[in-house]
């Protein structure tokens, strides 16, 4: 099923809400498309829609547990349906985002619909992923300004000579072909003793060192 097929069933369900739920305070399913968010895995089973509000210019969405906020934003209307908005966390180790089905725009000039909790506002657990604590919570290029740090919703693109691919969760950035002899020294794959020095030690049983270079062998 692709994206749009995805978002366009959301549209005519409770998801993200859980089915399990009384929508007992009439908030459209086509309001909301998805929801991906990361939660510590201690509150998983605890999350849900505290509010979501819309008036003429702006809608703003609310996630919480029963400690207290997760994570909320606040987006000019109208939104693009069927677009990842990012949320902004109020605690450690929550990211994530919200997609808007077209009943945010259309049909609905304001209206505010709030949760008492998991009884009306449940959000199903297959739109979350627990984790037990966010690695990286943000990214910048080496020696640049704090200020240019990124964080949220991140769009990476390949400038000249690089390729990005990505395999599930993990992105790989690569040169192309053509350029990759341009940036290799001249010690890249055999060296030469007057050129380079002794040749290093790459492998001990097919072992290789660590990222830092180094290879530990323990004596039983």
């Amino acid at each position: 099923m692709g994206a749009i097929e995805w978002f366009n069933e959301n549209e005519n369900r409770q998801y993200p809400l859980s089915e399990d739920i009384l929508n007992s305070v009439g908030l459209p399913t086509s309001v909301l498309a998805d929801v991906c968010i990361s939660v510590p895995e201690t509150v998983v089973d605890d999350v849900y829609l505290s509010m979501i509000s819309i008036s003429a210019g702006i809608v703003s969405v609310s996630f919480a547990a029963s400690s207290g906020g997760l994570a909320v934003g606040t987006f000019a209307r109208p939104v693009e349906a069927h677009r990842p908005y990012a949320l902004t966390p109020v605690v450690d180790s929550v990211s994530g985002y919200v997609v808007f089905g077209a009943g945010v725009n259309d049909g609905i000039t304001s209206g505010s619909y709030r949760f008492t909790g998991l009884s009306d506002g449940k959000v199903d657990t297959n739109a979350l992923k627990p984790v037990e604590a966010v690695p990286v919570t943000a990214i910048r290029r080496l020696n640049s300004d704090p200020s240019d740090t990124l964080d949220g919703i991140i769009k990476l693109e390949a400038g000249t000579n690089m390729v990005l691919t990505h395999s599930g969760n993990i992105i790989k950035l690569s040169l192309v072909e053509a350029v990759r002899a341009e940036f290799l020294g001249p010690c890249d794959k055999y060296a030469i003793f007057d050129a380079c020095g002794a040749p290093p030690i790459r492998t001990i049983n097919g072992v290789g060192p660590s990222s830092s270079g180094k290879l530990t062998i323990e004596v039983a």
